[in-house]
């Protein structure tokens, strides 16, 4: 996965986005970060502010090392493939996450339009699951909680919300 994700990159278009990398390629669907790598397709349909929206998201998971969590979930499935607890804890994992990376990004901007650009772009899917996405399946719970959430996320609850979420 790690190869194809170098392949992605080297068959694309990249440019300078403040200290990141933006990798354009036809070949993305939908949005992802893998380290201070933004993957997108230059085929989206996106406003300049839009866009803007999706990187501010990205840049959130970069700045906060998802990439690192995502690996080690990942070498920690390989060897504990037999553990069920393991699936879940992923699941978990990602879902925590999204909801850090869209709360810190919607700081100080408008809830409503970030919530619309959510649902524009809820039905595109990615193979790359090393990768964080813009885009989950679990779009409709992210934007309820960015509904009801529109306070500054504090590092209290993200722990908090880790430890429920697996008893759903």
């Amino acid at each position: 996965r790690i190869i194809s994700i170098i392949r992605l990159f080297a068959n694309s278009q990249h440019y300078s986005w403040k200290q990141y990398t933006i990798v354009e390629s036809r070949s993305v669907t939908g949005v992802f970060s893998f380290f201070k790598y933004i993957f997108l397709s230059p085929q989206e349909k996106l406003s300049t502010e839009e866009k803007n929206e999706i990187l501010r998201h990205e840049e959130v998971h970069i700045e906060r090392l998802h990439s690192i969590d995502i690996l080690l979930i990942q070498l920690l499935g390989i060897v504990f493939w037999f553990n069920p607890i393991i699936r879940s804890y992923k699941k978990s994992l990602v879902q925590v996450h999204e909801f850090e990376a869209d709360a810190r990004s919607v700081e100080g901007h408008d809830v409503d339009m970030y919530c619309s650009l959510l649902a524009k772009v809820a039905l595109q899917n990615n193979g790359y699951v090393l990768a964080n996405h813009f885009t989950n399946s679990f779009t409709l719970k992210r934007i309820n909680m960015m509904k009801t959430v529109r306070t500054k996320i504090k590092n209290w609850k993200v722990f908090a919300l880790a430890l429920t979420l697996p008893l759903f």
